[in-house]
């Protein structure tokens, strides 16, 4: 949870007045089929673009972020074939509501809507990857799919290198 923490928070800008909707199901490497929390881009599940396997879209992920170790990706891999609750609080300073929480106030209105992967780490939990895909209620251009390397630095997770899997142009 402290990992999709710094992920919330580094989608927020500081003093900002983002609002975060989170889908409480991940997104998987699967295409085709069901779709467990309801994210479909081009018929897949947000971790790869179809036509291409999770293999290689884990080697374009290891040429952008060179310092992911093998076992991170391989973490990654295994992890993100189902998906799974991340129901539960997330220590963060971000304004956030789970997609699905029936007491969403009707004046609160979100500025992104979020899906995230579940998160490989590294065999001492230093290291770790998670995908990040939103969809900005406000402007098209600031959404898109990208992983995120995290390394936790004197006990708390920080954003190093992204890779981008697709993004939404004007």
């Amino acid at each position: 949870m402290a990992v999709y923490g710094a992920i919330l928070d580094w989608i927020g800008t500081p003093g900002g007045h983002e609002r975060i909707l989170i889908a409480e199901s991940t997104s998987t490497f699967a295409c085709g089929g069901t779709i467990c929390n309801g994210f479909s881009m081009g018929g897949c599940n947000g971790l790869r673009l179809a036509g291409e396997s999770p293999a290689q879209q884990l080697q374009i992920v290891k040429r952008d972020i060179p310092l992911l170790r093998l076992e991170t990706l391989d973490s990654f891999e295994k992890r993100n074939q189902q998906c799974a609750s991340i129901r539960g609080s997330i220590p963060t300073s971000a304004d956030y509501r789970y997609l699905s929480d029936p007491g969403i106030p009707k004046d609160w209105k979100y500025t992104y809507l979020v899906y995230v992967s579940r998160v490989g780490f590294n065999a001492d939990h230093a290291q770790a990857l998670v995908d990040l895909s939103t969809f900005s209620a406000a402007d098209g251009t600031k959404s898109g799919s990208a992983y995120v390397s995290l390394s936790k630095l004197s006990g708390k997770w920080e954003v190093g290198g992204t890779s981008a899997v697709w993004r939404l142009m004007q």
